[in-house]
């Protein structure tokens, strides 16, 4: 799935089913606010990371899972892709490339080089946070030497993937080790196929 920049406020209520929640989760809305209507507990937020986290740890949730199924049986593979896939150029500006995300209205896009598509980093809006006015001009470098100036670079510049043959569990593993949320699917040849992000977890979970 092609992960885009839409968040609708949502309100749970803690004495309730999590369906309406997952149903949310699974299509544009990343958090949710919950409340506890008897006012025995305070307000606090669910995260997509929540859902996720809960699942691994406890697989009996969703019985009808085997996470030791692959990506690929479980529907992401070349033939089931509904979108093509956003990348961002090794030597193109950080610039053209943050401008081909809000274009394609999009949180998350892999670096790649010009000839193989081989993946090489990972940028997301995040990634914005550390710019201030003494290191915007940064953003006029190629996009490799942009993502060595952030604070995060060595993860940025080694992103997290998997491929159509990586088992659930450890995809899920993976995930919440890293605490990221989105995983880039490649080829033998590290050419980068497709991406999983939370919400297509979450679309998962809620068909079952």
């Amino acid at each position: 799935m092609i992960e885009k920049v839409i968040e609708f406020f949502f309100k749970t209520d803690a004495n309730e089913e999590l369906h309406d929640t997952l149903v949310a989760f699974s299509k544009d809305t990343h958090r949710s606010l919950v409340i506890d209507y008897t006012n025995k507990t305070s307000p606090y937020i669910l995260t997509q990371t929540d859902i996720i986290k809960y699942v691994y740890d406890n697989p009996e949730c969703l019985p009808e899972i085997d996470y030791n199924s692959s990506l690929r049986s479980l529907g992401w593979s070349n033939e089931n892709k509904k979108n093509e896939l956003v990348v961002g150029y090794a030597n193109e500006t950080a610039l053209n490339v943050y401008r081909r995300m809000a274009f394609k209205n999009l949180i998350g896009i892999p670096i790649v080089d010009g000839v193989n598509q081989q993946i090489l980093g990972n940028l997301s809006l995040s990634d914005l946070r550390g710019l201030n006015y003494e290191s915007i001009d940064l953003l006029v470098l190629p996009i490799l030497e942009f993502l060595k100036h952030l604070p995060n670079s060595e993860n940025i510049l080694n992103p997290k993937v998997v491929t159509y043959d990586t088992s659930l569990k450890e995809t899920l593993k993976i995930i919440i080790d890293n605490h990221i949320h989105r995983i880039w699917i490649i080829d033998e040849n590290k050419k980068v196929l497709d991406v999983i992000t939370l919400t297509d977890l979450i679309n998962l979970f809620s068909k079952f």
